[in-house]
């Protein structure tokens, strides 16, 4: 990250500094260490008495992609399809979950799939690790030739989250 102003400027005692943290976008602040006015603020004061050392502390956060398994598995009334979520980023993923699993038709005969089971809840998942799990869907009303758009969308509580679109998936 950035710290303003410029930390090699010297200052007078008894000079109240502003400083301001700008994390790198893979980074948020946490606090700072040192002698400033508020440790929990990105943007705080600190009041020079002589040589003073203050740090930036900072954490970094996830960075999480889905993907849905190529194989299928499972009776058409209890399909399971796999979800993976990969953390590619700075830190851990906490608490990591899929939210929403939305299927749009776009081949065969109307039906309508319906997600049987509650959506997967990952847990923690460590930089450049991956958890997998199932959604069972009951494609009962659908034939086998039908086709769907596939929408996921996946959070974890500090942050990485998104959502990731599949074309042409089969039931």
């Amino acid at each position: 990250g950035v710290i303003s102003p410029n930390t090699s400027q010297l200052y007078n005692s008894g000079t109240v500094v502003p400083i301001k943290i700008i994390p790198n976008k893979d980074y948020t602040f946490s606090s700072w260490s040192g002698p400033v006015a508020s440790t929990n603020s990105a943007t705080t004061t600190v009041i020079i008495s002589g040589p003073t050392t203050v740090t930036a502390n900072l954490t970094g956060l996830p960075l999480l992609n889905a993907a849905i398994g190529t194989t299928k598995s499972g009776t058409a009334n209890a399909r399971l399809w796999s979800i993976t979520l990969t953390n590619s980023g700075k830190g851990v993923a906490q608490s990591a979950k899929v939210d929403s699993l939305n299927l749009t038709q776009t081949f065969g005969a109307a039906c309508t799939p319906v997600v049987k089971t509650s959506l997967p809840t990952m847990g923690d998942i460590a930089v450049g690790a991956s958890a997998t799990r199932n959604a069972t869907i009951d494609f009962s009303t659908c034939a086998a030739t039908a086709r769907f758009t596939a929408v996921v969308t996946y959070s974890a509580v500090n942050g990485g989250g998104g959502s990731k679109t599949y074309v042409n998936q089969f039931r």
